[in-house]
């Protein structure tokens, strides 16, 4: 069972729930008042003064907020409903509850099959076992609407004890039924008189606004009987019922021209005169062929808009509310080009307010030129319109069908005194706009009032030329040459010539049309130094290519900054074409670029394009010995490219496969380092060697071990042994390598045979390393392979690790360190070389904690080295790895473990505390009056430990 069930609820627990719902309901009902109050206020302060704006677009920010809320209210209330709905059925018998929740997987697959099938019989049975909080909350419902079963329904309407009742999307019953054309649900439904038509679901869509939408005409009227609010809006959109059922509205063909035609059958008829709408429309009436117009003069659809607009207005409808985006559905109806509803809407007086603007500050004028009809606009025009008013863009009108291609229109604005001249806030002409869109029709209107090289008025100084070529509007461009368009104004903050960005924008119309021009010089650069091929080859714009390379004597080895070729640029973008037809016309193979070296074949390797690479490979005239700017070869690229077929080619075509780079790596070095093991068998295999070092003296098999690349170190075994320049062997180095060393890969290393008795140039062993560098794991690892923990090294010390643990050399001392090598047996007394021990290092720390230890496994405390200095001489003697307190301390800690002052063969400590240390002179006159051994707290005298 997916959900599991919730143990049953307390009487109060469920009355808080009731109470939260009620209150979010409350809350509501206040927030779609203030709605409704803001919505009036915007309306009168839209085209009020600069005060009365200040408080228009306070209240529309106020009104974005509620309407959030109001949504966030709207889901809370459905999912508290839910809760409650759970909880009331858990309380009456929760043993029920979940004998059913354990069936009802069982019982809607079951369900489902059903409805599937169409077995309306079986859906009614389903329906009976489910009980009344669940039907809205399942798909039962919906499928129920889907599948027309009426016995289902009735016995869904029979249960449900709140035909009101919302799903989890917030649709209603009513709702389902208008989605589905369910017919005689709706019947059933209409004539229930609890039925609330102004409910809203999850995205504040209303029944009405289902019925206009499928649309159900027969059903809108007694929707609105029910006193459903025409003018409620969706929550996303701010859509009314209106507003969708123009939008929805496509009684119209259009050709290219925007023609409108009369729907028609197969036969070329046209159905008109609708007597009924019910689900799809039922027509009544004649017929009457293409061309001819019907008694009202309306196709199918128009009769069904204006029917259901009637309806609307007669429920109230506010014809000029604004959507979100401020549109009315007047201007819905120009942007959809509904000629027809247009003109009627226009015809009724004041239905229309001609004064709305929307959110983008297009007025209504700017709207009917939606619709391309000059009557319309000369309507508005007469009606003091202004032809130069600007949207928040700063476009006109006459900027508008400049961009639509619309001379009669032109014609008909500058009559009404339109001023050309104004641009928009881009700094675009109308000239401009025309030659982006490629609308050659208005150029001869637009010529009278720009000059044909006008440049905007930005930074750029785009002409109407660049425009229409980097848009690829050939007639545009050709009318612009031909009315004296100069290609060599470019773009003023860029180094792109017109010919250039026609190239990069690949339109080979345009490119042709400059091309053959005597003023355009396809084998000149622009002012970055690109040529016309480079720009075209890096494309792979094979078609430009070959026009350049036949219509002008285009140098196809031209050389731009860089020293780049076009051949070189399409080997970097692996255009396969392209370059074959660069080689063809005698392109460069091997010119390297200056500034990195790499050649075109190592650009395509470096790229990954294996295609190009394999033709390249198969000329003779490909340089195989070329190296880049840090003297990296093809077989370097060949490498990282990582395909065995082409380094076997390179192989077979006698590579020098041991080529180092800057860094001293070899291909070998670099396959190593790619973690590429067959790469690696095939390169040796070939004849690389695997003992060229790289500058810093490192070999392949120390670079697999440094990243942990197990799979190399098996190809690589035959070379476990290696030392680097600074006699670092594999395993030495995979202790010292990283901060942490890799356990596994050592542990391999000693399966495998490395020698842990050879030491590095400084005559240091794998376990000395270990210990340098405080790696415990790697020390404990070490010592369970059978490593000599009293090893020597080979430097002049001659130490133990034991030794070095104590802080030789001023290395950081870690007690971890120190106890892993006594648990294992370290021996406490052998000396360095000029007779030191590990009891003279702790004593040249004073640190009382490694003396501890170290007494503790059978140091001597006396033990003397070759100058007769005993632990406790060196302690007071030494100034520079503790004070005078810590030092005093130590001394007394000696002294209590039987440390002697003078030896008989050795140096007196009173001579030493005479001269460095006078505050010990009393205890090593009188050791007596050492405090006890015991006393001494040695975690408060040690040192750090890290």
């Amino acid at each position: 069972m997916e959900n599991a069930v919730s143990p049953p609820v307390s009487g109060s627990t469920l009355q808080n729930l009731q109470l939260s719902a009620a209150g979010h309901q409350r809350s509501l009902n206040a927030l779609s008042a203030e709605r409704n109050a803001l919505n009036q206020s915007i309306a009168q302060l839209r085209n009020s003064n600069q005060a009365g704006q200040n408080q228009y677009k306070n209240d529309l920010q106020k009104l974005d907020t509620v309407k959030k809320q109001i949504l966030e209210h709207q889901r809370e209330i459905i999912a508290l409903n839910r809760d409650i709905s759970s909880m009331e059925m858990g309380m009456d018998n929760i043993s029920i509850f979940q004998d059913f929740m354990v069936e009802m997987k069982s019982i809607l697959s079951k369900y489902s099959s059903v409805v599937a099938g169409r077995r309306i019989d079986e859906a009614e049975m389903v329906v009976k076992t489910l009980p009344e909080n669940e039907l809205m909350h399942t798909d039962i419902a919906k499928a129920t609407c889907e599948r027309q079963s009426l016995g289902a329904f009735n016995e869904l309407l029979s249960k449900l004890g709140n035909i009101n009742a919302q799903d989890g999307e917030g649709r209603t019953l009513l709702m389902h039924a208008l989605m589905h054309g369910f017919f005689p649900a709706l019947d059933l439904l209409l004539a229930r008189p609890e039925l609330d038509c102004n409910i809203t679901d999850n995205k504040g869509q209303t029944a009405l606004i289902y019925a206009c939408t499928m649309p159900h005409l027969k059903y809108v009227p007694q929707i609105l009987s029910r006193t459903a609010d025409v003018n409620l809006k969706t929550l996303e959109t701010g859509n009314t019922a209106m507003h969708l059922v123009i939008a929805a509205t496509r009684d119209k063909l259009f050709s290219d021209e925007y023609d409108d035609y009369d729907l028609t059958d197969g036969s070329g008829n046209v159905f008109f005169d609708a007597s009924q709408f019910v689900g799809n429309l039922v027509i009544t009436g004649g017929t009457f062929t293409m061309g001819s117009a019907s008694p009202t003069g309306r196709t199918i659809n128009q009769a069904k808009t204006m029917l259901l607009i009637n309806m609307l207005c007669e429920g109230g409808l506010d014809f000029n509310a604004q959507n979100n985006q401020g549109q009315t559905p007047f201007m819905i109806a120009c942007a959809h080009r509904l000629k027809y509803l247009v003109n009627t809407c226009l015809d009724q007086g004041d239905l229309v307010d001609t004064s709305k603007i929307d959110n983008n500050g297009y007025n209504s004028l700017l709207w009917v030129l939606e619709v391309r009809d000059t009557a319309i606009v000369e309507r508005f025009l007469n009606d003091g319109f202004s032809a130069d008013y600007r949207d928040s863009e700063g476009r006109t009108s006459f900027f508008w069908m400049s961009i639509y291609n619309q001379p009669e229109m032109l014609q008909l604005l500058l009559r009404h005194g339109a001023d050309p001249s104004i641009c928009g806030n881009s700094g675009s002409t109308a000239l401009h706009a025309a030659a982006e869109t490629g609308a050659a029709k208005v150029m001869p209107i637009l010529l009278n009032h720009f000059d044909v090289n006008e440049r905007m008025d930005t930074p750029h100084q785009i002409t109407p030329l660049w425009m229409a070529c980097q848009n690829g509007h050939l007639e545009a461009v050709k009318y612009l040459l031909t009315h004296g368009a100069n290609p060599a104004l470019g773009r003023a903050d860029m180094d792109i010539s017109i010919l250039r960005i026609a190239i990069n924008k690949q339109h080979l119309a345009v490119v042709q049309e400059l091309v053959a021009r005597d003023d355009v010089d396809a084998n000149a650069p622009d002012n970055g130094g690109i040529y016309p091929i480079h720009a075209a080859a890096e494309l792979g714009s094979t078609d430009i290519v070959r026009l350049l390379l036949n219509y002008s004597d285009v140098n196809v080895r031209a050389i731009a900054p860089h020293q780049i070729t076009a051949l070189w640029l399409a080997c970097q973008n692996g255009k396969a074409e392209t370059i074959e037809l660069l080689l063809q016309s005698g392109g460069d193979i091997n010119l390297a670029r200056a500034d990195n070296g790499i050649s075109p074949i190592s650009m395509a390797m470096q790229k990954n394009h294996v295609y190009v690479v394999k033709k390249l490979l198969a000329r003779d005239d490909v340089d195989l010995s070329a190296v880049d700017g840090a003297n990296a070869g093809v077989i370097h690229y060949a490498t990282v490219l990582d395909n065995l077929e082409i380094m076997q080619i390179l192989v077979d075509k006698q590579i020098d496969i041991n080529a180092q780079n800057a860094a001293g790596l070899t291909a070998l070095y670099v396959a190593t380092l790619k973690n590429s093991p067959e790469m690696a068998a095939l390169l040796l295999a070939g004849g690389a060697e695997h003992d060229i070092p790289n500058v810093q003296g490192f070999y392949p098999i120390h670079g697999a071990v440094h990243h942990g690349h197990m799979g190399m170190m098996e190809i690589l075994l035959p070379f476990i042994n290696t030392q680097s320049s600074g006699g670092h062997t594999p395993l030495y180095y995979a202790i010292i390598c990283q901060a942490e060393p890799n356990l596994e890969l050592i542990q391999f290393l000693f399966d495998h045979g490395a020698d842990s008795s050879i030491s590095h140039a400084g005559g240091y062993f794998p376990i000395h390393g270990a210990v340098h560098n405080h790696h415990l794991a790697a020390l404990e690892l070490l010592l369970q392979n059978g490593v000599d923990i009293n090893s020597h090294d080979l430097e002049k010390h001659s130490a133990t690790p034991l030794y070095y643990s104590m802080g030789y050399g001023n290395q950081e001392i870690k007690l971890g360190t120190v106890d892993v090598l006594l648990a294992h047996g370290a021996d406490t007394n052998i000396p360095e070389f000029d007779g030191d021990t590990p009891m003279h290092m702790a004593g040249y720390r004073a640190r009382v904690d490694l003396m501890q230890r170290l007494i503790a496994h059978g140091a001597s405390v006396n033990a003397q080295n070759d100058n007769g200095e005993t632990a406790l001489y060196v302690c007071i003697k030494q100034p520079d790895f503790a004070t005078d307190e810590q030092k005093l301390l130590a001394v007394q800690y000696l002294l209590a473990n039987d440390a002697e002052v003078a030896p008989e063969s050795g140096l007196s400590a009173l001579d030493a505390a005479s001269q460095y240390l006078v505050s010990a002179m009393g205890f090593l006159e009188h050791p007596e009056s050492v405090r006890p051994l015991e006393e001494f707290n040695i975690e408060v005298l040690g040192g750090d430990e890290v």
